[in-house]
């Protein structure tokens, strides 16, 4: 059962990575909400998730753990390597993505470790290759049958899409950072209620880049600490159906002021919202949350950032072989711009999955997202659309490709790059 459930995840993981669309690739915050929304109760399976054991990966028995490698090899190309109108540069690149997952196969508790890198190299533009990797392990210990205690540790050299609004505009190189979080979750279920408990610390560590002129340009202003305490309470009102009250505390620390000031954005936020979720057989399921959401900083140069907070995602399963996805969001982010303390990021995407065969996988969707930034007259806008597909050779082999084209502009004062992209990506995965 534990095997079969991680195969659905890594699968879930594999799809989404090739047919997500802009909402996921692009958009996506460094700092992701600590909760995440919980609406599966088995009651339906998505298009991504669905078991396929002739072409699941059987992993290599280790004693009492699984070992489950893979390796991706891909080729790609993009019409503005460094995703700017200001230098626009076509460019080939090839990607490794090699990984292992260590699997657990305990009837109680649970052990996970994961390590893989990914690994970009331009042809025409070496200013742009990436040396991604990350590692890290998850653990769960079981308290009788309704309670648990979860702990994570990870860190991950990764690299900030040119898309965000929190990115510099006059970059040549990517934008690398390290990520590194350390997460302690406490779930309890008594009765129709379901308690959640999470203290989690995150630093961001940004690496130097370089500008279009280039010159290297220190990026330590952005460094940060970050401790959240969240609790959750759901009720469920029926089987399918429960409500929910989420309420959490950031303390946000940066290491350094901003260039040419001698202040920096430490802050505070709180953050409180209820919501519905919901598995409803052959027909919905998913989460959908409203609140407000309230970041003041110490510095008195920042205004501090309120409103209207939410997050959502609805899966819609029109046939056992088509599955429609809706997602939704709306939350504060941190800017690099000098006379800015923040912005808001709203963002929609949509998405569909449908299963031609049982072994070939078509997805298309479309995204939109806007950064309305407080103490300047500035929004940035983006808009994406995608379309992908995902062959199932054997249980060891596959092809996956996809085709994107993005735009990015702004309204008001310049904030971030202005560009648009058209890439495409064809991978040859291999797993065991």
């Amino acid at each position: 059962m534990v095997r079969r459930l991680v195969a659905r995840g890594a699968a879930a993981l594999s799809f989404a990575c090739v047919g997500s669309g802009a909402f996921a690739q692009l958009t996506t915050p460094v700092l992701q909400p600590v909760i995440p929304f919980n609406y599966d109760r088995g009651r339906n399976v998505s298009v991504t998730e669905r078991d396929r054991p002739e072409y699941t990966a059987i992993g290599i028995q280790a004693g009492s753990f699984s070992l489950y490698p893979r390796l991706d090899l891909g080729t790609g190309f993009t019409t503005n390597a460094f995703q700017t109108d200001l230098k626009k540069r076509s460019s080939a690149y090839f990607t490794i993505v090699p990984e292992l997952k260590v699997v657990s196969d305990w009837s109680r508790n649970s052990l996970q470790f994961a390590a893989g890198g990914d690994l970009r190299r331009y042809t025409a533009q070496p200013v742009r290759d990436q040396d991604g990797w990350h590692v890290g392990t998850t653990s769960r210990f079981d308290i009788g049958s309704d309670s648990s205690l979860s702990a994570s540790a990870s860190t991950a050299r990764q690299y900030e899409t040119r898309f965000s609004g929190a990115t510099p505009a006059d970059v040549s190189s990517a934008v690398p950072y390290q990520l590194t979080n350390g997460q302690l979750t406490a779930t309890s279920v008594q009765g129709r209620f379901r308690f959640v408990g999470i203290g989690d610390f995150t630093t961001l560590g940004f690496r130097p880049i370089t500008t279009l002129a280039g010159d290297t340009r220190d990026q330590s202003f952005r460094d940060r600490h970050a401790t959240t305490a969240t609790a959750q309470v759901e009720y469920a009102v029926t089987p399918s159906i429960s409500t929910f009250v989420q309420g959490g505390f950031t303390r946000t620390f940066y290491i350094s002021a901003v260039p040419g000031s001698s202040d920096d954005r430490t802050s505070k936020q709180w953050r409180a919202i209820a919501g519905v979720s919901m598995d409803l057989s052959a027909l919905v399921r998913g989460s959908f949350g409203i609140g407000y959401s309230r970041r003041t900083y110490n510095s008195p140069l920042y205004q501090r950032v309120q409103g209207l907070s939410f997050e959502g995602r609805l899966e819609y399963f029109m046939t056992q072989l088509t599955t429609f996805t809706l997602a939704a969001r709306r939350v504060i982010q941190d800017s690099q711009v000098v006379n800015s303390s923040g912005f808001f990021n709203t963002g929609v995407g949509g998405r569909v999955d449908h299963e031609l065969l049982r072994n070939l996988i078509l997805t298309a969707g479309a995204d939109y997202e806007q950064d309305s930034y407080r103490g300047i007259d500035a929004t940035a806008k983006v808009f994406a659309v995608n379309g992908g597909a995902r062959y199932l050779i054997s249980r060891t082999l596959g092809i996956a490709g996809t085709v994107t084209y993005g735009r990015r502009r702004n309204d008001g004062v310049s904030v971030g790059p202005v560009f648009g992209e058209t890439s495409g990506l064809l991978t040859v995965f291999v797993q065991k």
